[in-house]
C-alpha cells in the first residue's frame, strides 16, 4: 500500500464516451470491480471486453487516494466510507466501506424499471462523497466525486433481440425498440446491418426528444465501402406521415430540438401514394438545432427534408440518383449545409418560400459538390435575399445556367435557373473537373 494519505479534497472526472470516438476505451467488467488495495494494482490492468451501456476512457477507472499528501505508517487500516449513493456503481451506496488506497469505479445502468418517465434524461453527472477512515477514525473532511457520464444502447440486426437490455453482449435488434428506450441526450449506437420491416422496424421511426442516433459515419452508412468490404448500415422503408396535412412517406422523423442522425444509408422505394407512384422521402428535420451527418440517400424522393428549421446543420452527407437532395420549406435562420456531395437528382438543392440554408461563406466555406443534377440550387419563388454559396464546387465556373425546360428534360445539366443566378454568392467556387 501507498504511504500517502489524502489530507486535500480530490474530485475524480472521468469521461465515459462513444466507444467510436476513443480507440483505447474500455471498461471494468463486474469481477474485477471488488475491493482492491495497492496490492491488487501491479499497473493498468489489460482492457477487458465491454458489456455495459458504459464506457471508460482508458485506465485507471478507480478512485485514487495516492495522489494526495501525508504519510501512513505501515500496518494501518486504511478505508473510505461513501457518503450518498453512486447513480452507475451499487457497490458504491451510502454507507458501504471499502478498503486499500484505490477503490475501483465500476458504472453499470439502472434497470430500465427504475427511471420515472420516459422523459427523464439520464444524469450526466455521478455525484457522490466520501470520507477517509484510517483504523476506523475519520481523517479530513468530505471528498466530493463527479463523474461525467454519457450513456447508451446497442443496436444489431444479426445478434440482437429486443427482450435484450442494450448492452454491447446483449444488444437489441431493433432501432424502433431503442428509441423507446432511449432517453433524452443518451445514444443509440446502431451496428451494420438492414433495419427494414423484415428486421422489425416501425416507420417511420421517430424521435421527438434529443438523442443521438450513430451508425458508420466513417462510410456514410455504407456508401463508401467496396464492394464485398462489409455490410452497410441501413435504414430501408418507410410509412405515410402527415405533414402540413398531406401523407408523405418518410423513413425517420426527427421533431423537437438537438436530433442527430450519424452514419446511416437511406435507400428510397417507389411507392403508390393516393394512386400515385412516388419514392420513399429519407429524414424529416422539424424543430432547431438537429443535425444530420455523414449519411447517405439514394433513389429518394428527397433525401433531407428541412422544415421550419433553426441552426439545422446538415454535413458530410451524400444525396444521389434521387427526385431532390435537400430541400428545405420556410426555414428560419443559422441553417447550414457543408460538405455535402449532391449529384444526379432533379433538384439537388431546392428551396421553397425562402433560402433560408447558408451553402458557404467567405469565412467558413461550403466545401459542397453539386454537379450532373438537372438543376443544382433552385428557390421556388423570388428570393428574399442573395443566396451565400462560397467554396463550392460546380459543374461549371461561371454558373451553368438553365431555364424552366431543364426541371423536365431528360439529360439536361444546369447549377442554376438564369432568372436566379444573379442572386448566388458563388465567390471561391470550382469546376468539377
Amino acid at each position: 500500500m501507498s504511504k500517502q494519505h489524502i489530507t486535500l479534497n480530490l474530485t475524480a472526472l472521468l469521461s465515459l464516451l462513444l466507444p467510436s470516438c476513443d480507440t483505447a476505451l474500455a471498461t471494468i467488467p463486474p469481477d474485477e470491480a471488488g475491493d482492491q488495495g495497492a496490492s491488487g494494482v501491479d499497473g493498468p490492468p489489460s482492457p477487458p471486453s465491454h458489456d455495459d451501456l458504459l464506457s471508460v476512457r482508458a485506465y485507471p477507472q478507480y478512485l485514487d487516494l495516492t495522489q494526495n499528501d501525508g504519510d501512513l505508517s505501515e500496518g494501518q487500516d486504511v478505508r473510505i466510507r461513501i457518503v450518498g449513493d453512486s447513480i452507475y456503481d451499487s457497490r458504491l451506496l451510502d454507507g458501504s466501506e471499502h478498503s486499500g488506497d484505490r477503490v475501483f469505479y465500476s458504472p453499470t445502468m439502472r434497470d430500465l424499471g427504475s427511471w420515472a418517465t420516459a422523459a427523464e434524461p439520464f444524469p450526466v453527472n455521478d455525484d457522490f462523497y466520501y470520507v477517509v477512515l484510517v483504523d476506523g477514525q475519520e481523517v479530513g473532511g468530505l471528498t466530493q466525486v463527479s463523474i461525467e457520464v454519457t450513456p447508451y444502447l446497442y443496436v444489431d440486426a444479426f445478434e440482437g433481440h429486443d427482450a435484450n437490455v442494450g448492452t454491447l453482449g446483449a444488444p437489441l435488434k431493433t432501432i424502433t425498440r431503442a428509441l423507446q428506450m432511449a432517453r433524452p441526450y443518451s445514444t443509440v449506437k446502431v451496428n451494420p446491418g438492414t433495419y427494414d420491416q423484415q428486421n422489425g422496424e416501425l416507420f417511420p421511426l421517430t424521435i421527438d426528444y434529443p438523442v443521438t442516433l450513430h451508425g458508420d459515419p466513417a462510410n456514410r452508412g455504407g456508401a463508401d465501402l467496396s464492394p464485398g468490404q462489409g455490410p452497410s448500415t441501413r435504414i430501408s422503408g418507410s410509412e405515410l406521415y402527415d405533414l402540413l396535412g398531406q401523407p408523405i412517406p418518410f423513413a425517420l422523423v426527427a421533431l423537437g430540438a438537438e436530433v442527430t442522425i450519424n452514419g446511416f444509408e437511406f435507400v428510397g422505394e417507389p411507392l403508390v401514394v393516393e394512386s400515385q407512384e412516388v419514392l420513399s422521402f429519407g429524414v424529416l428535420l422539424q424543430g432547431e438545432k438537429h443535425q444530420l451527418l455523414n449519411s447517405s440517400f439514394r433513389h429518394t424522393g428527397v433525401g433531407a427534408f428541412a422544415l421550419h428549421g433553426e441552426s439545422t446543420l446538415i454535413e458530410g452527407c451524400k444525396m444521389t440518383d434521387g427526385n431532390i437532395g435537400i430541400f428545405g420549406h420556410e426555414m428560419l435562420t443559422n441553417n447550414r449545409v457543408r460538405g455535402c456531395e449532391i449529384s444526379h437528382n432533379n433538384r439537388g438543392i431546392f428551396l421553397e418560400r425562402v433560402n433560408g440554408f447558408d451553402l458557404g461563406t467567405t469565412d467558413d466555406l461550403g466545401n459542397n459538390v453539386i454537379v450532373d443534377n438537372r438543376v443544382g440550387f433552385h428557390v421556388s419563388n423570388d428570393m428574399w435575399s442573395d443566396q451565400k454559396a462560397s467554396g463550392n464546387t460546380w459543374n461549371e465556373i461561371p454558373l451553368l445556367t438553365g431555364d424552366l425546360s431543364y426541371l423536365e428534360g431528360d439529360g439536361l445539366v444546369c447549377d442554376v435557373l438564369e432568372t436566379q443566378y444573379e442572386r448566388i454568392d458563388y465567390s471561391f467556387g470550382s469546376a468539377a473537373q
